[in-house]
Protein backbone atom coordinates (compact mmCIF):
# COMPACT_ATOMS: atom_id res chain seq x y z
CA UNK A 1 0.00 0.00 0.00
CA UNK A 2 3.41 2.43 0.85
CA UNK A 3 4.25 1.74 -2.78
CA UNK A 4 0.72 2.28 -4.27
CA UNK A 5 0.68 5.94 -2.37
CA UNK A 6 4.25 6.77 -3.37
CA UNK A 7 3.23 6.08 -6.93
CA UNK A 8 -0.15 8.13 -6.97
CA UNK A 9 1.13 11.51 -5.90
CA UNK A 10 2.02 10.79 -2.01
CA UNK A 11 5.41 10.36 0.02
CA UNK A 12 6.74 10.00 3.42
CA UNK A 13 3.99 6.84 3.60
CA UNK A 14 4.35 4.89 6.43
CA UNK A 15 1.99 1.51 7.57
CA UNK A 16 1.49 1.31 10.93
CA UNK A 17 0.23 -1.68 13.15
CA UNK A 18 -1.68 -1.16 16.29
CA UNK A 19 -2.04 -3.76 18.64
CA UNK A 20 -4.79 -4.18 21.42
CA UNK A 21 -3.32 -4.72 25.07
CA UNK A 22 -4.57 -8.30 26.48
CA UNK A 23 -6.95 -6.23 28.59
CA UNK A 24 -8.44 -4.72 25.67
CA UNK A 25 -8.81 -8.27 23.50
CA UNK A 26 -10.50 -9.47 27.05
CA UNK A 27 -13.53 -6.35 26.29
CA UNK A 28 -13.62 -7.69 22.96
CA UNK A 29 -13.85 -10.99 23.69
CA UNK A 30 -16.97 -10.04 26.15
CA UNK A 31 -18.88 -7.89 23.05
CA UNK A 32 -18.67 -10.91 20.21
CA UNK A 33 -20.04 -13.88 22.75
CA UNK A 34 -22.90 -11.30 23.98
CA UNK A 35 -23.85 -11.43 20.38
CA UNK A 36 -22.51 -14.77 19.59
CA UNK A 37 -26.21 -16.55 20.23
CA UNK A 38 -28.01 -13.75 18.39
CA UNK A 39 -25.33 -14.73 15.51
CA UNK A 40 -25.57 -18.02 15.44
CA UNK A 41 -29.22 -18.55 15.27
CA UNK A 42 -29.10 -16.93 12.24
CA UNK A 43 -26.32 -18.60 10.72
CA UNK A 44 -26.59 -21.88 11.50
CA UNK A 45 -30.46 -22.37 12.14
CA UNK A 46 -30.58 -24.76 15.06
CA UNK A 47 -29.97 -23.97 18.89
CA UNK A 48 -28.33 -26.94 19.52
CA UNK A 49 -25.23 -26.22 17.65
CA UNK A 50 -25.23 -22.71 18.69
CA UNK A 51 -24.90 -23.53 22.07
CA UNK A 52 -22.53 -26.18 21.88
CA UNK A 53 -20.21 -23.61 19.91
CA UNK A 54 -21.06 -20.58 22.88
CA UNK A 55 -19.95 -23.34 26.03
CA UNK A 56 -16.69 -24.24 23.52
CA UNK A 57 -15.92 -20.49 23.11
CA UNK A 58 -16.99 -19.70 26.70
CA UNK A 59 -14.25 -22.36 27.84
CA UNK A 60 -11.69 -21.10 25.68
CA UNK A 61 -12.03 -17.89 26.98
CA UNK A 62 -11.89 -19.07 30.79
CA UNK A 63 -8.77 -20.45 29.83
CA UNK A 64 -6.88 -17.51 28.53
CA UNK A 65 -8.09 -16.79 25.17
CA UNK A 66 -8.83 -13.52 23.81
CA UNK A 67 -9.71 -11.91 20.41
CA UNK A 68 -7.16 -9.49 18.73
CA UNK A 69 -7.70 -8.08 15.69
CA UNK A 70 -5.05 -5.66 15.05
CA UNK A 71 -5.78 -2.54 13.20
CA UNK A 72 -3.30 -1.25 10.09
CA UNK A 73 -3.47 2.10 9.25
CA UNK A 74 -1.57 3.82 6.24
CA UNK A 75 -0.25 7.33 6.90
CA UNK A 76 0.94 9.76 3.23
CA UNK A 77 1.60 13.28 3.10
CA UNK A 78 0.12 14.60 -0.73
CA UNK A 79 2.58 16.04 -2.63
Amino acid sequence: MVETLNQNGFHNGLALRIEYSKLMARFWNDVYMSTWDEFAKVVLKTPEDSQQLSAHAMEQVRDGSAVCCPKLVWVAQKV
